[in-house]
């Protein structure tokens, strides 16, 4: 794959509200390091803390200025030394506290997964906080009486034991992206804020 020298971002370059401090630029496309995957971004989501973290709102406080996005899903352009196991072209999906809102992103090879052929990329992107910060919310907090069935789902990430106080199934290893890799229905169908 032959990459560009400069890719689209959107950066937040000053810390305001409204999204005032945002703008849309060119910038360097990045090389990868050693451990690191250079990804080609098909779909981020852009989360409550990532708005937050435009106007400083946010726990976690990146210098600026800064790329936005938390969960992303695209395909391998580039491996730096030392990665084992991708390849140009691989289907991928990862996190991070940045990053996603731009065309290329480097990430951490150790965190990054293969996407399932049943997923699309928008999908892939949503699964983690995105899906994650959505349960909680309407499942968790909410408790509305459709969701709280005893087969309902546990709360990805949460450990679960038979016979706990929800009465959920499921293992303390079981995650939201677990679920939605090995559903038979063809994964999950959740939105997401940006996709190609």
């Amino acid at each position: 794959m032959t990459l560009p020298d400069t890719m689209r971002a959107l950066r937040v370059e000053t810390l305001a509200e409204n999204y005032a401090g945002c703008a849309l630029r060119d910038i360097p496309v990045p090389q990868p390091g050693e451990g690191e995957i250079l990804l080609k971004v098909h779909a981020g989501s852009f989360g409550f803390p990532d708005l937050l973290m435009t106007h400083g709102g946010y726990q976690h406080k990146p210098g600026l200025p800064f790329t936005p996005g938390g969960d992303v899903a695209g395909e391998v352009a580039a491996a730096g030394p030392g990665v084992d196991g991708f390849r140009a072209g691989d289907r991928v999906v990862t996190s991070g506290l940045g990053g996603a809102l731009a065309e290329y992103g480097l990430y951490t090879a150790e965190r990054v997964r293969a996407i399932p052929d049943h997923l699309g990329y928008a999908e892939a992107a949503s699964v983690g906080s995105a899906y994650l910060t959505a349960y909680v919310a309407l499942v968790r907090r909410a408790g509305p009486k459709s969701c709280s069935h005893p087969t309902q789902p546990p709360v990805p990430g949460e450990s679960q034991r038979a016979g706990s106080r929800d009465n959920h199934p499921g293992t303390a290893d079981e995650t939201a992206w677990d679920r939605a890799a090995s559903s038979e229905q063809g994964g999950l169908r959740l939105p997401t804020v940006m996709s190609r």
